[in-house]
Formats: structure tokens, C-alpha cells, sequence
């Protein structure tokens, strides 16, 4: 999928940096799991785009999985944790830990 808007965007070494400074301070908008770039993931990064001018995406993959292990342990634990726990984990801030607890 082509985002129109997008194709013709070029940036200096000094506004990339800039927009990299930005982008630390931020949760991350989107989530890109195991399944990849899908047509779902492409439709919210569509909407994002739209409501946001800057938008940070989160890779969760192996990394990811191996830090909730060796906090928790088991899935089990992993289940009961609360958004609290989660968020006490090394990469997951307060918006990741909650939607992996509603999860």
C-alpha cells in the first residue's frame, strides 16, 4: 500500500535528527507484531499519520519476549501481571504494559 502523501518526502540530516529527538519522548502509536506488515497494519498507519505529525512504530518480537520471560517466568505469571508489573519490564512503557494487559 502507497501512502500518497508520503512519496516525496525528503529530510536533512539535521531534520531527521530533530524528528529522532522528538520521537524518544514518545509511546509508541503503533505496534508491528509477529504477522508483519499486514493490510491492518497499513490501514492504522494510515489513520496515525493522519492525526498525528510525528508517530513512533514498536517492533515486538524476540527481544520482547525474552525480557517478559525472564521477569515472569512463565505465561502464567505472565497472565496474572498487572499493567503495573508490565510496565516495571526494560522496553514496555505504560501504554504497552495496559494494552498487553487488556490483551
Amino acid at each position: 500500500m502507497r501512502l500518497p502523501y508520503m512519496e516525496n518526502l525528503s529530510l536533512t540530516g539535521a531534520q531527521k535528527s530533530k524528528l529522532r529527538g522528538l520521537g524518544q519522548k514518545l509511546e509508541a502509536t503503533i505496534k508491528v507484531g509477529k504477522e508483519g506488515l499486514t493490510p491492518a497494519f497499513f490501514t492504522e498507519l494510515s489513520r496515525a499519520l493522519r492525526a498525528h505529525d510525528l508517530i513512533k512504530l514498536r517492533f515486538v518480537g524476540d527481544a520482547d519476549r525474552a525480557a517478559l520471560l525472564e521477569r515472569f517466568g512463565d505465561i502464567d505469571r505472565l497472565r496474572r501481571a498487572s499493567a503495573e508489573q508490565l510496565a516495571q519490564v526494560d522496553g514496555f512503557g505504560g501504554k504497552l504494559a495496559a494494552e498487553l494487559h487488556h490483551f
